[in-house]
């Protein structure tokens, strides 16, 4: 068995039917079931390959210890995590095979909050994630397939497994006759049909590019001659979206339906694919002169406040082609990330496209939240499939148009596609590029080079501690005595926090005050000052910005300041993430000139924290660090200390290197070769 995922959770239980299929009396969660089968099964090997993630989603995943702990204990157990693509990329394929005659492919992923039943009921309490929590409705769609395509599968989920760990999969003997593992409670709708595999897989190492997922899709538009329906999570891809609109402006051409969910499933989404996709409607919308084209999100009041979950990605086109898969219509599942989508032809069989009428009638029919035979009729009496759809509605589910200004407020701020939505590997160069004027970056490495001083002054200090006759000058008992008695005071927090807002504005160096915090009272209760402190000067600074105004600011200190104006207002929300994770100019300057551009409090403050706390939890750590090491001066403490302080340094490094090679000079260069 061959198990192929972005995302795999162990504790998800697969059965939630009040009468459950017929099965032995092996558990019913992923993992339970799996090593109950290779434990019973003396023949079966199992292989489990899935993304080795971001930490952005690690909130949202099972740790990676209780992934692989349960299967590890098995020789026929095999759970790799793959870690093969290009920075910024991922696996995203969701694949299974069984016995190389059965197999899976589609956007289902075996993970928590993915199980529903095609009603999507608002109060199910069957809909619960594996720590017991309800999650709002969830829609997919998978192809079941069986015979030589599941064989293809086989070799391809072979070739991904190769790819990533290194390790070689025998392929499995033929038997014949083949034995029957198609469920016998499903039945097929389609027989004897010929299925296409088409894929993503980015170029990385030795590995060239393919890119036939986005060939297919380019192909299917321009055939298209009646209709073009696609359901999808996303819709931000800027090749599909100039195919969709060259289409729209032909006087002959298709209905363009395009369902999508009405917004990203969590705030990160929301901000920047919601975005992408706000800018690609709005040029589709331009484009479509002859009225061919409805974009809708499923909705209705037995959602609430709720949006459906819609993961699926499926295309049809007319009623003679279908492809089911993992690919979302995005730039990176077009070239970034491994991808894999199944596609069947009807190429002159009644019996096939009688098939494909059905299935999107189907999907058509559950989106609405009405009976198929009824929308059947309907459609037959309209003859458009748009027509027939803005005529029936469920009175609990429905389709309804997308509203192209949700996020206007932050919209311009947020980078285009190259930044969020990549077609290539993601470099720490593009972004720096992107958000760092040439002219201010030597003025942000001299920054960095400040803070490592800082830094290695911190480790310097503890060794004079241990080695030197500094630790007999300076009682650090006697010390730590009196900020103890400092901490225990009823004006302390009023005291520290007074002197944070005092020294922002008269200009302190903010690593400053926050090292003094730490140092004070300790890296942990040290960092909840220091956060606090940093969150209202930061308040505080751009209220003071916000009063001066863009002029006086000009007045008071330049040219610089004007570039360093127009960074902050042409990027909002990310730029206040750059400029004090990169640090492009004084705190207290970059904060006033928020306050005088357009940049609302709210995405101001949500940006200024998330480029801060990076930088303020690696100080915590090193300070901590250099703590133990002063209290207690071992091998262990030291070497931890010299850990910490490498991997800092070497990341400032990597940073004021990229900021050097992108020096005004060097750009000017570069530009005439």
């Amino acid at each position: 068995m061959l198990i192929l995922g972005w995302d795999i959770d162990s504790r998800v239980d697969l059965l939630r039917h009040p009468n459950p299929l017929p099965t032995s009396s092996l558990p019913s969660t992923v993992g339970g079931l799996l090593l109950g089968l290779v434990q019973q099964r003396k023949d079966l090997r199992i292989y489990v390959l899935a993304w080795d993630f971001s930490m952005v989603y690690a909130l949202e995943r099972q740790w990676i210890s209780e992934f692989k702990l349960p299967w590890h204990s098995h020789a026929r157990f095999h759970v790799y995590m793959d870690n093969q693509h290009p920075q910024g990329g991922c696996h995203h394929q969701k694949v299974v095979v069984i016995d190389d005659h059965l197999a899976f492919v589609g956007g289902l992923d075996l993970t928590r909050s993915r199980w529903d039943t095609s009603e999507h009921r608002m109060h199910d309490s069957r809909r619960t994630d594996p720590d017991g929590k309800m999650y709002p409705p969830f829609h997919d769609v998978q192809m079941m397939v069986e015979g030589k395509i599941a064989q293809a599968l086989g070799d391809l989920a072979r070739e991904r497994w190769h790819k990533a760990t290194g390790k070689k999969i025998q392929p499995l003997k033929r038997s014949s006759p083949d034995p029957d593992l198609w469920p016998s409670w499903i039945d097929a709708d389609m027989h004897n049909a010929e299925v296409a595999i088409s894929r993503t897989l980015p170029a990385y190492q030795d590995q060239s590019g393919v890119r036939e997922i986005q060939q297919l899709y380019l192909d299917t538009i321009q055939a298209a001659r009646q209709v073009i329906y696609l359901e999808n999570q996303f819709l931000t891809s800027h090749v599909i979206g100039k195919a969709l609109a060259e289409r729209l402006q032909d006087p002959r051409g298709p209905e363009l339906l395009i369902i999508l969910r009405r917004d990203g499933g969590d705030w990160l989404e929301q901000m920047t694919m919601d975005v992408l996709r706000t800018r690609l409607l709005r040029q589709l919308t331009q484009a479509d002169q002859y009225g061919h084209l409805r974009v809708v999100h499923p909705d209705g009041p037995d959602l609430q406040e709720h949006c459906l979950g819609l993961h699926s990605k499926v295309m049809i086109m007319d009623d003679t082609f279908v492809r089911i898969g993992s690919a979302n219509l995005t730039n990176r599942s077009m070239a970034l990330d491994s991808e894999c989508d199944l596609a069947i032809a009807a190429n002159g069989r009644e019996d096939l496209r009688q098939a494909i009428v059905r299935f999107r009638r189907r999907l058509l029919a559950e989106h609405l939240g009405v009976p198929q035979q009824a929308f059947d009729t309907q459609l037959d009496s309209e003859k458009s499939l748009l027509k027939a759809i803005s005529r029936m509605q469920g009175t609990k589910r429905n389709l309804q148009p997308f509203a192209l200004d949700p996020l206007s407020t932050i919209e311009p701020w947020v980078p285009d596609s190259a930044i969020v939505d990549p077609e290539k590997a993601m470099e720490l160069q593009t972004v720096v590029n992107h958000f760092i004027h040439p002219e201010d970056r030597p003025v942000a490495r001299k920054q960095l080079i400040g803070v490592a001083v800082v830094l290695g002054s911190l480790g310097l200090l503890a060794a004079a501690w241990r080695w030197t006759p500094l630790g007999e000058w300076i009682d650090v008992w006697t010390m730590a005595q009196y900020l103890k008695e400092l901490k225990n005071h009823p004006w302390t927090p009023l005291l520290v926090l007074g002197g944070f807002l005092v020294g922002s504005v008269v200009m302190v160096p903010i690593t400053g005050l926050i090292i003094v915090s730490y140092l004070a009272f300790g890296p942990w209760e040290g960092f909840a000052y220091a956060l606090i402190g940093s969150a209202l000067s930061a308040g505080l600074t751009y209220g003071i910005g916000s009063w001066m105004g863009k002029e006086k600011l000009s007045r008071l200190a330049g040219s610089r300041i004007n570039r360093l104006s127009q960074y902050v207002g042409e990027r909002g929300l990310l730029s206040m993430v750059i400029a004090h994770m990169l640090p492009v100019g004084p705190f207290t300057i970059v904060n006033m000139l928020a306050g005088a551009s357009h940049i609302g409090f709210r995405d101001f403050m949500i940006g200024t924290l998330m480029g801060m706390l990076p930088g303020m939890i690696a100080l915590a750590i090193l300070i901590d660090r250099v703590t133990a090491t002063i209290q207690q001066p071992n091998m262990s403490t030291i070497l931890l200390l010299l850990g910490v302080m490498g991997a800092m340094a070497a990341g400032a490094w990597l940073i004021a290197r990229l900021l050097k090679k992108r020096a005004p000079g060097a750009q000017h260069s570069a530009s005439q070769t």
